[in-house]
């Protein structure tokens, strides 16, 4: 929990209702110098900020809702639009109805991640050099399409509680 032996300091409020994961990707990200914001692709597509320098701390981040979630939500609401397969390639911009789900879908999701990236590095006030990981399930759907990622780390969580348990 938020009470562990974390590798950074928690300064926002209510820490005892962060989710365990978050802390995680954020240990893991230790490793990196500067500014590092995580942007984690799951069920809920997550950015947690890890900034200053020894100590280190975690001022916030912001949840979404998954790309997932939104594509579902956008299928049971309009009845005329079909499943895709997402796995295909697709321009951003789309020449039939299934191609332009899949953009939608793909494209607007990265667009959202360099949304929210640009947004949460200029209200900090943040100058290069700034890291932004991808981790999570839905990760990989970012590759190629959003601009600001700079590395990937499937398993940032779990490098994470790897580097906790040392502690511990």
């Amino acid at each position: 929990g938020h009470d562990s032996p974390w590798g950074f300091r928690i300064t926002v409020d209510e820490p005892e209702t962060l989710g365990v994961d978050r802390l995680a990707n954020l240990e893991g990200a230790l490793s990196l110098e500067g500014a590092v914001l995580v942007v984690d692709a799951g069920t809920a597509t997550k950015f947690d900020l890890l900034e200053g320098v020894n100590p280190r701390s975690f001022p916030g981040g912001a949840i979404a809702p998954g790309f997932e979630i939104s594509y579902e939500a956008m299928l049971a609401r309009a009845e005329k639009l079909k499943r895709v397969d997402l796995s295909k390639f697709s321009p951003v911009l789309g020449y039939n109805t299934d191609t332009a789900i899949r953009s939608g879908v793909l494209h607007g999701f990265a667009a959202q991640v360099d949304g929210m990236v640009a947004r949460i590095f200029e209200e900090r006030q943040l100058r290069p050099p700034l890291q932004v990981v991808a981790t999570g399930g839905n990760a990989p759907f970012l590759q190629g399409r959003a601009r600001f990622v700079t590395q990937f780390r499937p398993r940032l969580t779990q490098e994470g509680l790897r580097e906790l348990a040392r502690k511990i």
